[in-house]
């Protein structure tokens, strides 16, 4: 999901939008259009004990809905399995705002009981096992206002002037619109929404729109299934005077031509204005499906649905959106892989959604624009802005948090260092791991829920490496690192003094980081070589040409990393002090090699080994020397282990070893 909303606002992020200029390049605008609210928004309805005791594997939501009014009426019917031992009673949410006229289990109508906004049917005596449904009827309106976070809205849409009626139920809202069992784990099978309304609307929802069936009095009703499991929040509708643009997406992997369904204003100006950018999603489908895999819900569709909400949400197959840019198109359908086809199974790992989902959108401005474009649209948008606001904070919600939408969808921690987690991540790969791993973590929980320890077994079982040091400090620490280098050429050697602080040095006090240095040479020539810090001072050394000065050193020059540096060039004293160190290692993708130096406390033989990603070594040899040298022209791409024994000591540095 994406929102506009003032740079204080509670949870409505900004939103970083390009826009194509005279010269063919993109501006960063900032949206901020929204009224802000003073409330923290809190998730009153979330899973009771007597909710847990079934799966729900159907709704079937027969509604009549207007365009102008928040005023719902119809019947919901729910079907579910009894998955404990037994079942005494049937709960669902409801808000109390809604008035309940009837509700029929099996078909024989049953007395209920409203507790608040949670109602029960009691005195089932249902075993395990038993497959049931329960229909609700209800009519009513949805009264209380909590802003963005309202289950159900109407509003004037001013440039068209067309009244939109829309359902928003991200985080835990579906309650404000229908009989619903709230759980992220708990996906249902399949979902029908008919919609009955005024025929000169036209309804949007989720899956494919089986029938349109005139009815008297100038209505008409719009007839939607879905056959794919999706969570509550996912489900949606939107209701107003809309024109149907449809085209197809080719998804070559799948050999499929996907249908793409937009329902927006019917207006030639609103439409002529971001016709170009909805025509882009055709190209992005493509493009998405062959770095993630194949859109997940092929068989259906995926579209737009026109609602000035502010900004987006990722309803399953069917967005709605305010803002046709192509940053947040890309950003929405990112979503159908990442929070769609595999969901958070808790909001304490929205990350999973949102930090992929944000971190998409540069991806595709990779794959259009190049990537240094991108990368340094990423250092200047999500970079620079958690550097200055993101000192402190988690991209992981705490648990007593996960009742507060605010903190669920913190601008600074969720989106944007969501995002600058994945881009290290990827950083830490490796692309050709990176995306392997994306797909797999794709295919293995397709159509279900996942939480972070799913994704790092995916990760390790792939990479052979434990990331658990990396999510330590990343996900469930705080801040970022800040580098004070300070470097001295002599006699063709680079040496270097590396010091580490932190932001948040009470709760990660160190940031175990493989970092770059690019190394500026007076005829202008440079290279880069890669160093990894696991301590909070450390030393490194690098040979260089002999025919080479060094003019300057750029930390990170291509922005993979969310940290503060400061590089500046030192005395004699940091080659003195290198001396008395223990070991430093670098890499050059120059001269592809594996540069070690042996400090003063490591003067007897050593065993040097190097063991790849998933635990084989692939080189062993001894050294007498203060420096060894290891050519990696006939090695993979990918993360190695360098082992160094000396004197009943070892030494473990990580290494990255990227492409020729």
């Amino acid at each position: 999901m994406k929102q506009n909303y003032f740079l204080a606002g509670c949870l409505l992020f900004f939103y970083v939008l390009f826009t194509q200029n005279a010269n063919g390049h993109t501006n960063q605008v900032w949206w901020d259009n929204l009224p802000q609210k003073n409330n923290r928004n809190i998730l009153k309805v979330l899973p009771t004990e007597p909710q847990y005791a079934y799966d729900v594997k159907w709704y079937f939501l027969n509604l009549h809905a207007e365009n102008n009014t928040v005023q719902l009426s119809g019947d919901v019917t729910i079907k579910a399995e009894v998955i404990l031992p037994s079942m005494e009673t049937f709960s669902f949410h409801l808000h109390a705002d809604y008035t309940i006229d009837s509700v029929f289990v099996n078909g024989i109508k049953k007395e209920f009981l409203n507790k608040g906004d949670e109602r029960l049917v009691t005195n089932l005596n249902f075993e395990k096992g038993t497959l049931f449904d329960v229909r609700i009827h209800y009519h009513g309106a949805l009264m209380e206002d909590n802003g963005h976070f309202s289950g159900i809205r109407t509003q004037l849409e001013k440039s068209t002037n067309k009244n939109v009626t829309w359902t928003l139920s991200q985080p835990n809202n579906a309650y404000q619109w229908f009989p619903v069992k709230q759980d992220l784990t708990d996906k249902v099978d399949s979902v029908w929404v008919f919609v009955t309304t005024s025929n000169i609307n036209k309804v949007a929802s989720n899956g494919l729109l089986s029938n349109v069936v005139p009815l008297p009095d100038n209505k008409v009703r719009y007839e939607w299934k879905s056959n794919y499991p999706i969570d509550y929040y996912l489900i949606s509708i939107a209701v107003a005077d809309y024109m149907d643009y449809s085209f197809y997406a080719e998804i070559p992997e799948a050999k499929t031509n996907l249908l793409v369904q937009n329902y927006i204003y019917n207006d030639s100006d609103f439409f002529e204005k971001h016709k170009p950018n909805i025509d882009k999603t055709r190209d992005m489908i493509t493009y998405f499906s062959s770095i993630f895999g194949p859109y997940p819900f092929q068989s259906e569709k995926y579209g737009h649905a026109a609602a000035p909400m502010g900004g987006g949400m990722e309803h399953q197959t069917m967005t709605t959106l305010s803002i046709f840019s192509e940053g947040v198109i890309a950003h929405e359908l990112a979503h159908q892989w990442f929070g769609d086809n595999v969901t958070c199974s808790s909001w304490e790992y929205v990350w999973l959604n949102e930090g992929f989902a944000m971190h998409a959108e540069y991806l595709w401005y990779e794959h259009l624009y190049g990537q240094k474009y991108a990368f340094d649209a990423f250092n200047n948008n999500i970079l620079e802005n958690i550097r200055i606001e993101g000192k402190e904070g988690s991209v992981y919600v705490p648990a007593q948090y996960i009742d507060d939408a605010d903190r669920i969808f913190s601008n600074i921690l969720t989106y944007y260092k969501g995002a600058a987690l994945v881009h290290m991540l990827r950083h830490e790969l490796g692309d050709d791991l990176f995306f392997k791993m994306l797909r797999a973590y794709q295919q293995k929980f397709a159509n279900s829920s996942a939480n972070l320890k799913d994704f790092i077994d995916v990760l390790s079982e792939l990479s052979g490496e434990d990331f658990t040091y990396f999510f330590d400090q990343w996900f469930y620490g705080e801040g970022y690192p800040c580098f004070n280098i300070t470097w001295q050429e002599t006699d063709s050697k680079l040496y270097l003094k590396s010091d580490q602080t932190t932001t948040v040095p009470a709760t990660t006090p160190l940031f175990k980081i493989n970092f770059d240095l690019q190394i500026n040479y007076e005829d202008g020539s440079s290279e880069l070589v890669s160093f990894f810090q696991g301590q909070t001072s450390q030393y490194f050394s690098h040979d260089i040409p002999s025919d080479k000065k060094i003019r300057s050193i750029t930390f990170d020059p291509s922005h993979w990393l969310l940290t503060k540096a400061e590089v500046r060039q030192g005395t004699a004293s940091v080659e003195n002090e290198f001396a008395d160190s223990d070991i430093s290692v670098s890499t050059n993708t120059t001269t592809k090699t594996i540069n070690i130096e042996f400090g003063s406390a490591l003067n007897g033989e050593k065993v040097i080994q190097l063991f790849n990603n998933s635990g084989k070594m692939v080189l062993s040899t001894k050294s007498n020397s203060t420096t060894h040298i290891i050519s990696t022209s006939n090695l993979d791409s990918g993360v190695y282990i360098l082992s160094v024994s000396c004197g009943g000591n070892i030494y473990n540095e990580k290494l990255i070893i990227l492409p020729s």
